[in-house]
């Protein structure tokens, strides 16, 4: 069932040539099909349960990095890892979506009648944004009070819409920071 899944990510998209953009191209669209599966997210990780389609979905991967200075192995722990925090930001991103019913939604919203699925989406997002904005001004209060001067400083750095941008442009945000890091040669 999970490779059957994986089949549904966009593998004939060309690739750039920028590991890090095309890498992070991949992880959008895995994203994007993990939120319409949720279930995705419970699925514990387990060596060699990749089927025809993961396989595919490897190799594309590593096709990518083909222009990276890094052994094999490196670049198969890249995937690993992009694969492991593509998972725990959706499985972040729709816990942030449920419901005032106490449901979570997927992708699709969740409910059955189009109207319906309209309005939860739509209450989902905005009760999200508010918890977001909610933990903006928590941080920021903290940070007032003296005794987290770390904390501070990181968040005078930061932009202000930074601790509130939509789970997707956090995703893109992180994902390539992530990845910026690791295709790096170390020397090893």
């Amino acid at each position: 069932m999970t490779d059957a899944v994986a089949g549904e990510v966009d593998l004939d998209v060309p690739l750039l040539g920028d590991p890090v953009a095309d890498l992070v191209a991949l992880s959008d669209r895995t994203r994007s099909v993990q939120l319409r599966h949720p279930w995705l997210t419970d699925v514990p990780p387990e060596p060699l349960r990749l089927g025809p389609h993961g396989l595919d979905h490897v190799e594309y991967a590593l096709r990518a990095m083909t222009p990276v200075a890094l052994p094999g192995g490196a670049k198969l722990e890249i995937v690993g890892l992009t694969n492991a925090l593509i998972t725990q930001l959706v499985r972040a991103e729709l816990q942030g979506r449920t419901s005032e019913s106490g449901r979570t939604t997927n992708a699709d919203g969740g409910t059955s009648s189009t109207e319906g699925k309209a309005a939860e989406r739509n209450a989902a997002e905005r009760n999200a944004a508010d918890r977001r904005a909610a933990q903006a001004i928590y941080l920021s209060r903290a940070a007032a009070r003296g005794d987290r001067p770390q904390l501070a400083a990181a968040l005078a750095e930061q932009r202000g819409a930074e601790l509130t941008d939509a789970p997707e442009v956090l995703f893109r945000r992180t994902m390539r920071r992530m990845l910026t890091g690791l295709l790096v040669s170390d020397g090893s």
